[in-house]
């Protein structure tokens, strides 16, 4: 009976293990500025993020962002016992960005810029949660993201972007790391750099005093594995404001 409940946990354990997921992609779509802009903002749906951003002379802008995506990604069954997995994934990133127009209804922005953050999972098992951090990564990310934003009327825009991340993976953790010291686990991990594409397009509207904006895109690597795999669809609705037209500051 003990050996029986020791295969099965090393059995959930080695299953788990190999199907977690170590990267769910930042939000893509930045509020439009304009000189003097101070911008606070938040989203929602596929992640939650908050956004403060600051254009201190023309074509120029600094922005910091924060945000967590938390997922029941897997839920299965081993020797009758229901087995699921939540994985989360909490990211921080700064950037600077240059933006401008092409003419009067056609503008783009530039932004590159650094994040960092980390991966974990956690697991149920009989009913309670058996393990936190049961897999889990810090990360860092340095990116580039670019968009343009087309005018349609009544401060209506529409835009597409894109990005490319550069991760690079550090401090792996298992719950017990002694039973994955020789295994394709560790292995997999031997090469920690990762590459990331996005491709997205959102529908915004952009008042005196605040914004509003629904956007979705597509994640991609060409290095997804059973041991790295990406989120690939995400969607979010999101609401931001001006503070300098709000405050007249």
């Amino acid at each position: 009976m003990k050996s029986s409940k020791s295969l099965l946990l090393f059995t959930t354990i080695t299953f788990l293990a190999s199907s977690c997921t170590f990267y769910k992609p930042t939000l893509l779509t930045t509020p439009i500025v304009e000189k003097g802009d101070i911008i606070i903002g938040g989203s929602t749906l596929s992640s939650t993020d908050g956004v403060l951003l600051y254009s201190p002379i023309d074509h120029l802008a600094v922005k910091a962002e924060a945000g967590t995506s938390y997922t029941e990604d897997l839920t299965t069954e081993i020797a009758g016992v229901q087995l699921s997995e939540s994985i989360s994934n909490v990211n921080y990133e700064f950037a600077a960005g240059f933006y401008d127009t092409l003419s009067k209804n056609l503008r783009y922005e530039v932004y590159a810029g650094y994040a960092f953050g980390e991966s974990g999972s956690t697991f149920d098992l009989f009913g309670v949660q058996f393990a936190s951090g049961f897999n889990r990564a810090d990360y860092t990310n340095p990116f580039v993201q670019s968009s343009i934003q087309f005018g349609l009327s009544n401060n209506i825009y529409f835009g597409i972007n894109l990005r490319a991340n550069f991760l690079e993976y550090s401090n792996y953790e298992t719950i017990n790391d002694s039973l994955f010291q020789n295994s394709s686990i560790n292995e997999e991990f031997n090469d920690p750099n990762k590459f990331v594409g996005q491709v997205g397009m959102d529908l915004r509207y952009r008042g005196h005093t605040f914004g509003i904006f629904l956007g979705a895109h597509h994640a991609f690597s060409p290095e997804e594995s059973a041991y790295f795999e990406v989120r690939n669809f995400n969607i979010n609705f999101g609401l931001y404001l001006r503070l300098n037209e709000l405050f007249k500051i």
